[in-house]
């Protein structure tokens, strides 16, 4: 069910605009309009390929930050603008047209790390007691809780708005979970602690997990429907981590 992996040591690659915050849109994949006419298909060897607009998103602050799961079909954005005047991180999210700040679960800061087509958000924000939670965002912010730590952290989110990320526990771990709409699971671990890095739209959870002690790392993969525990996907050398799930349920790491 699942492909082989490679290994990789890197949990969050970035696409990370340092002045200016801006969406490609090509121009040679159909459509086209007027003022941007598709461009002919390649007659000769001269032909180089699509042309694309730079749209300015239009954030308030300096610069953003968007990471590689900020993007969904339709051009939506949502990602983190920094540089305001109050030195504080914001959410914001871009809708096609102009782009929106998310607001804060009662701190001065939020992040968003992803966003589906229909234009949902998670990531993470401050709250008025110092401590940070996922978010969901549907027009509003909603606060997914923990898992009965302190802390937690959305990390991606599919397309029926289940997310997957991570949350401290009671006990001091940190624990994957997958929030269902309703409740935040946790997917438990290893050992050690543990990271969910992606879901797919079926509900596979992926991510990686330490054994005892923290010694070690595997990629994981959750299966929602059955709620089964962690499956190790085991690893080439010492270490190895789950990054992507599509919807055929390959994993990539």
């Amino acid at each position: 069910m699942f492909t082989s992996y490679t290994q990789s040591t890197v949990a969050a690659p970035r696409i990370a605009a340092l002045t200016l915050t801006v969406l490609l849109a090509a121009c040679g994949g159909g459509g086209g309009d007027d003022a941007h006419p598709t461009p002919a298909l390649p007659v000769s060897d001269g032909y180089r390929g699509p042309t694309y607009d730079v749209i300015p998103l239009g954030i308030p602050d300096v610069y953003g930050d968007i990471t590689r799961k900020g993007i969904a079909n339709g051009g939506i954005v949502a990602g983190t603008s920094f540089g305001g005047a109050d030195g504080n991180p914001r959410a914001f999210l871009y809708n096609g047209s102009t782009s929106v700040d998310l607001g804060t679960l009662g701190g001065a800061y939020a992040r968003a790390l992803a966003v589906n087509y229909c234009g949902h958000v998670t990531g993470w924000s401050g709250r008025a007691d110092g401590t940070a939670h996922a978010f969901f965002y549907d027009g509003a912010m909603h606060d997914l809780g923990t898992l009965g730590g302190g802390y937690s952290f959305g990390n991606a989110i599919n397309s029926c708005g289940k997310i997957a990320g991570w949350a401290t526990t009671p006990a001091g771990q940190t624990h994957a979970f997958y929030y269902d709409g309703k409740t935040m699971r946790d997917l438990g671990s290893f050992g050690g602690d543990s990271f969910a890095l992606d879901s797919n739209t079926a509900g596979l959870v992926v991510g990686y997990s330490y054994g005892p002690a923290n010694g070690w790392y595997h990629a994981f993969v959750y299966d929602s429907g059955t709620g089964g525990p962690l499956q190790d996907l085991g690893s080439r050398s010492a270490n190895s981590l789950a990054q992507d799930v599509n919807d055929a349920g390959q994993v990539v790491g």
